[in-house]
C-alpha cells in the first residue's frame, strides 16, 4: 500500500493542471472536436463549447520540431500563453482576426517531443493547449509557476 506521493512531480501538476482546465472549461468536457492542422507527426486540434474554446497542439517526434503556418481557430483576436505554463515547452501564439469562426494564428514552431521529459521519462508526445473560456478568470502566478483564480 502507498503511504503518500509526491505533489511536486511534473506528473503530478500535469495531471492537477489538465484536471482543472477539464473541471472549469466546458469546451474540454463538452465541446465539438474540430481537426484544424496534421501531418505524419503534428494533431492540432480545438473544441468548442458555445464561446469557450481549446486549441490543443501535439507532436509525436522525438527530434523533429515542426513551423506552423495556416493554422485558423475560433479562439478570439488576442495572446495566448500555453495554458501548461511551458510544463511541456509550449510557445505562446497570437491570434488575429477573421472570419466565420477561422481567426489566423500567427506562425510559430511546435518543439519535438525530445525535450518532454516526465520523471526522467521521455514523454511519447508533447501536449500544448492555449483556451478561452468567458466570465473566468485566471492569473499565471511567477512565484509559484501555478495558475489562481480558477472558478
Amino acid at each position: 500500500m502507498m503511504s503518500s506521493f509526491s505533489t511536486s512531480t511534473t506528473q503530478y501538476n500535469l495531471i492537477k493542471d489538465l484536471s482543472t482546465l477539464r473541471q472549469n472549461n466546458d469546451a474540454v468536457a463538452y465541446g465539438s472536436h474540430t481537426q484544424r492542422w496534421i501531418n505524419n507527426d503534428v494533431y492540432i486540434y480545438e473544441r468548442q463549447f458555445y464561446n469557450s474554446v481549446v486549441l490543443v497542439a501535439i507532436n509525436k517526434n522525438d527530434s523533429t520540431s515542426y513551423p506552423i503556418s495556416g493554422l485558423n481557430t475560433a479562439l478570439p483576436a488576442g495572446n495566448y500563453s500555453d495554458y501548461l505554463g511551458g510544463l511541456m515547452g509550449g510557445p505562446s501564439i497570437t491570434v488575429g482576426s477573421g472570419s466565420g469562426g477561422n481567426n489566423p494564428v500567427t506562425g510559430f514552431t511546435l518543439k519535438s517531443s525530445h525535450g518532454c521529459r516526465v520523471a526522467g521519462r521521455r514523454q511519447r508526445a508533447c501536449v500544448r493547449s492555449w483556451l478561452n473560456w468567458p466570465n473566468r478568470s485566471a492569473t499565471w502566478g511567477a512565484s509559484n509557476n501555478r495558475w489562481s483564480g480558477l472558478r
